[in-house]
Protein backbone atom coordinates (compact mmCIF):
# COMPACT_ATOMS: atom_id res chain seq x y z
CA UNK A 1 0.00 0.00 0.00
CA UNK A 2 2.77 2.62 0.64
CA UNK A 3 4.66 1.37 -2.06
CA UNK A 4 1.38 2.42 -4.24
CA UNK A 5 1.14 5.85 -2.86
CA UNK A 6 4.39 6.91 -3.34
CA UNK A 7 4.06 5.96 -6.62
CA UNK A 8 1.06 8.02 -7.07
CA UNK A 9 2.94 10.37 -5.48
CA UNK A 10 5.51 10.73 -8.56
CA UNK A 11 2.56 10.82 -11.09
CA UNK A 12 0.50 13.44 -8.91
CA UNK A 13 2.71 16.15 -10.54
CA UNK A 14 -0.22 18.90 -9.95
CA UNK A 15 0.13 17.98 -5.75
CA UNK A 16 3.97 18.53 -6.26
CA UNK A 17 3.44 21.78 -7.62
CA UNK A 18 0.98 22.86 -5.66
CA UNK A 19 3.26 22.09 -2.41
CA UNK A 20 5.79 23.92 -4.40
CA UNK A 21 4.06 27.49 -5.13
CA UNK A 22 2.62 26.96 -1.51
CA UNK A 23 6.13 26.87 -0.02
CA UNK A 24 6.82 29.55 -2.44
CA UNK A 25 4.13 32.03 -1.21
CA UNK A 26 5.35 31.54 2.62
CA UNK A 27 9.01 32.34 1.63
CA UNK A 28 8.07 35.04 -0.53
CA UNK A 29 5.90 36.80 2.70
CA UNK A 30 9.32 37.28 4.56
CA UNK A 31 10.07 39.75 1.95
CA UNK A 32 7.47 42.15 3.65
CA UNK A 33 8.62 41.90 7.69
CA UNK A 34 11.33 43.84 8.88
CA UNK A 35 14.32 41.95 10.27
CA UNK A 36 15.00 40.86 13.34
CA UNK A 37 17.28 43.12 16.08
CA UNK A 38 19.65 40.64 16.36
CA UNK A 39 22.06 39.20 13.71
CA UNK A 40 19.93 39.93 10.66
CA UNK A 41 20.25 43.65 11.09
CA UNK A 42 23.40 43.57 12.07
CA UNK A 43 24.66 41.56 9.07
CA UNK A 44 22.27 43.99 6.73
CA UNK A 45 24.26 47.26 8.94
CA UNK A 46 27.76 45.73 7.81
CA UNK A 47 26.58 45.20 3.91
CA UNK A 48 24.93 48.61 3.75
CA UNK A 49 28.52 49.68 5.08
CA UNK A 50 30.22 47.90 2.48
CA UNK A 51 27.88 49.41 -0.51
CA UNK A 52 27.79 53.02 0.90
CA UNK A 53 31.83 53.45 0.86
CA UNK A 54 32.67 51.02 -1.81
CA UNK A 55 34.77 49.21 0.57
CA UNK A 56 34.12 45.21 -0.21
CA UNK A 57 37.27 43.88 1.31
CA UNK A 58 36.77 45.00 5.11
CA UNK A 59 34.02 44.20 7.19
CA UNK A 60 33.23 47.26 9.78
CA UNK A 61 30.62 47.22 12.43
CA UNK A 62 30.03 50.34 13.84
CA UNK A 63 33.35 52.29 12.85
CA UNK A 64 35.40 48.98 14.59
CA UNK A 65 36.66 45.84 12.20
CA UNK A 66 34.18 43.30 12.28
CA UNK A 67 36.20 39.69 12.43
CA UNK A 68 33.67 37.08 13.78
CA UNK A 69 32.60 35.89 9.93
CA UNK A 70 33.80 35.60 6.57
CA UNK A 71 32.58 38.15 3.64
CA UNK A 72 30.77 35.60 1.63
CA UNK A 73 27.36 36.59 3.11
CA UNK A 74 28.00 40.15 3.17
CA UNK A 75 29.40 40.24 -0.37
CA UNK A 76 25.78 38.67 -1.55
CA UNK A 77 24.02 41.20 0.61
CA UNK A 78 26.12 44.25 -0.76
CA UNK A 79 25.59 43.14 -4.44
CA UNK A 80 21.47 42.41 -3.80
CA UNK A 81 21.41 46.33 -2.29
CA UNK A 82 23.85 47.60 -5.01
CA UNK A 83 21.13 45.48 -7.52
CA UNK A 84 18.27 46.44 -6.01
CA UNK A 85 18.91 49.18 -3.61
CA UNK A 86 18.15 49.21 -0.12
CA UNK A 87 15.79 47.24 1.89
CA UNK A 88 14.40 44.33 3.20
CA UNK A 89 13.77 42.12 0.46
CA UNK A 90 17.34 43.30 -1.00
CA UNK A 91 18.91 41.60 2.28
CA UNK A 92 16.61 38.39 2.30
CA UNK A 93 16.35 37.89 -1.63
CA UNK A 94 20.40 36.26 -1.28
CA UNK A 95 19.42 33.62 1.48
CA UNK A 96 16.31 32.46 -0.76
CA UNK A 97 18.29 32.17 -3.50
CA UNK A 98 20.39 30.20 -1.23
CA UNK A 99 17.46 27.98 0.12
CA UNK A 100 16.34 27.58 -3.40
CA UNK A 101 20.15 26.01 -4.47
CA UNK A 102 20.00 23.82 -1.08
CA UNK A 103 16.82 22.28 -2.48
CA UNK A 104 18.06 22.18 -6.10
CA UNK A 105 20.98 19.86 -4.84
CA UNK A 106 18.85 17.99 -2.17
CA UNK A 107 16.71 16.30 -4.67
CA UNK A 108 19.67 15.99 -7.14
CA UNK A 109 21.21 14.27 -4.50
CA UNK A 110 18.56 12.58 -3.17
CA UNK A 111 17.94 11.06 -6.76
CA UNK A 112 20.92 9.97 -7.36
CA UNK A 113 21.01 7.89 -4.13
CA UNK A 114 17.66 6.04 -4.59
CA UNK A 115 14.49 7.45 -6.68
CA UNK A 116 12.64 10.18 -7.58
CA UNK A 117 10.12 9.86 -5.65
CA UNK A 118 12.31 9.62 -2.49
CA UNK A 119 13.89 13.39 -4.18
CA UNK A 120 10.27 14.88 -3.84
CA UNK A 121 9.23 13.78 -0.42
CA UNK A 122 13.23 15.00 0.91
CA UNK A 123 12.54 18.02 -1.11
CA UNK A 124 9.28 19.02 0.21
CA UNK A 125 10.73 18.14 4.12
CA UNK A 126 13.14 20.07 3.87
CA UNK A 127 11.24 23.30 2.39
CA UNK A 128 8.77 22.83 4.92
CA UNK A 129 11.14 22.72 8.00
CA UNK A 130 10.88 25.69 10.23
CA UNK A 131 14.88 26.06 10.73
CA UNK A 132 14.75 26.01 6.80
CA UNK A 133 12.21 28.88 7.03
CA UNK A 134 13.91 30.65 9.89
CA UNK A 135 17.39 30.71 7.30
CA UNK A 136 15.36 32.58 4.73
CA UNK A 137 13.45 35.35 7.71
CA UNK A 138 16.62 35.73 9.44
CA UNK A 139 18.85 35.96 6.69
CA UNK A 140 21.76 34.87 8.61
CA UNK A 141 25.01 32.28 7.33
CA UNK A 142 22.50 29.28 7.71
CA UNK A 143 21.25 29.38 4.13
CA UNK A 144 24.42 29.51 2.11
CA UNK A 145 26.21 26.87 4.43
CA UNK A 146 23.46 24.51 4.04
CA UNK A 147 23.86 25.58 0.36
CA UNK A 148 27.23 24.45 -0.15
CA UNK A 149 27.02 21.86 2.07
CA UNK A 150 24.73 19.88 0.41
CA UNK A 151 26.07 20.84 -2.81
CA UNK A 152 29.27 19.73 -1.98
CA UNK A 153 27.94 16.34 -0.64
CA UNK A 154 26.86 15.62 -3.75
CA UNK A 155 29.29 16.42 -5.83
CA UNK A 156 31.85 14.05 -3.64
CA UNK A 157 29.28 11.02 -4.15
CA UNK A 158 29.03 11.58 -7.44
CA UNK A 159 33.00 11.64 -7.91
CA UNK A 160 33.54 8.82 -5.66
CA UNK A 161 31.27 6.85 -8.31
CA UNK A 162 31.81 8.15 -11.24
CA UNK A 163 35.32 9.33 -11.07
CA UNK A 164 34.71 12.36 -13.34
CA UNK A 165 37.02 15.27 -12.64
CA UNK A 166 34.45 17.89 -12.70
CA UNK A 167 32.66 16.62 -9.94
CA UNK A 168 35.71 16.91 -7.62
CA UNK A 169 36.35 20.38 -9.06
CA UNK A 170 32.73 21.18 -8.20
CA UNK A 171 32.92 19.47 -4.67
CA UNK A 172 35.94 21.99 -4.01
CA UNK A 173 34.00 25.04 -5.17
CA UNK A 174 32.10 23.91 -2.82
CA UNK A 175 33.53 23.49 0.25
CA UNK A 176 35.76 26.61 -0.51
CA UNK A 177 32.27 28.80 -0.49
CA UNK A 178 31.75 26.86 2.75
CA UNK A 179 34.35 28.28 4.47
CA UNK A 180 33.88 31.70 3.38
CA UNK A 181 30.72 31.42 4.72
CA UNK A 182 31.32 30.07 8.03
CA UNK A 183 35.02 29.46 8.66
CA UNK A 184 36.10 25.79 9.07
CA UNK A 185 32.79 23.93 10.11
CA UNK A 186 31.84 23.88 6.66
CA UNK A 187 34.63 21.62 5.42
CA UNK A 188 34.74 19.62 8.50
CA UNK A 189 30.71 18.81 7.99
CA UNK A 190 31.19 18.04 4.14
CA UNK A 191 34.37 15.57 4.66
CA UNK A 192 33.11 13.94 7.68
Amino acid sequence: MLKKNLIDFEKNYLGIYAAGVLCLVVYAGNFFFPLMDKDAAHHANIALNMVEHNDFIQLIDREHDYLDKPHLLFWASALSFKIFGVHTFAHRLPALLFCLFSLYSTFRLSAYLSNKTNAWITLLLLATGQSFFLSVTDARMEAPLTAFIIFSIWQMIVFADGNKLKHVFLGALGTALAFSTKGWIGPVVIFI
